[in-house]
C-alpha cells in the first residue's frame, strides 16, 4: 500500500500502550513518517516544529476532558498548521462527547477500542476526501457538513410545508413520499 508513504503522522496518547497499538496499525500502512508522543510536552513541541498530515489525539481525563491537543491545533496560534486533520480517539462516545469534539474542530472521531479497518477509513477521508477548512469567529476546523452528492431525500429547506399526514408519519419514523 503505497497511499500514504508520503505521509507525516502524530499520534499523541498517553497510554503508552494505546500509543503504540495505534502507531502499529498505522505504520502497517506503510506511513512515510510516525511520531508517537505520550506527553502533551512532547506532542505539543511536535506540532509547533513539524508539518504533519495528520494527527491522532486521545480524549482522555475524563469525567474533564481537555481536548488540549485539538484546541491547540486549532484555537492557540503556535501549531505548525491549524487545518491539519486532527482525529479523536477515544472510548467517550455519547452524543454530548461528539458534539464537543466536533464542535472544537476534530476531523473525525474513531471509538475505541479501535479497529485497523476503521483507522484506515479514517486516515484515508482525514487525507483524500477532506472538507474545505473553516476559519470563523466562532468556529474553526472541517466545514461539518459533509458533502452528499445526489441527494435523494425530502427537501427540507424547500418554500412548501407539509401536510399534517406526512408530519404524522415522519413522527411515527415513517419515509414520506417527496413531490
Amino acid at each position: 500500500m503505497t497511499i500514504f508513504t508520503e505521509k507525516r503522522i502524530l499520534i499523541f496518547d498517553e497510554c503508552i500502550f494505546m500509543g503504540r497499538l495505534l502507531g502499529s496499525i498505522i505504520g502497517a500502512f506503510n506511513v512515510g513518517q510516525l511520531t508517537i508522543c505520550n506527553t502533551w510536552k512532547d506532542a505539543e513541541y511536535h506540532i509547533k516544529e513539524i508539518k504533519y498530515d495528520c494527527i491522532f489525539c486521545d480524549w482522555s481525563k475524563w469525567p474533564d476532558p481537555e481536548l488540549e491537543c485539538l484546541k491547540f491545533v486549532r484555537y492557540s496560534g503556535s501549531a505548525n498548521d491549524p487545518s491539519t486533520p486532527v482525529i479523536i480517539a477515544t472510548g467517550f462516545t455519547s452524543l454530548p462527547q461528539i458534539i464537543a469534539a466536533r464542535d472544537i474542530g476534530a476531523t473525525e472521531i474513531i471509538s475505541k477500542p479501535i479497529a485497523p479497518s476503521h483507522v484506515f477509513d479514517k486516515l484515508y477521508n482525514s487525507l483524500y476526501n477532506t472538507r474545505e477548512f473553516l476559519a470563523l469567529e466562532q468556529y474553526t476546523g472541517p466545514d461539518r457538513r459533509r458533502k452528499l452528492n445526489d441527494y435523494a431525500g425530502l427537501e427540507r429547506r424547500s418554500d412548501t410545508n407539509l401536510e399534517q399526514c406526512d408530519i404524522d408519519k415522519l413522527l411515527a419514523g415513517e419515509s414520506i413520499e417527496s413531490n
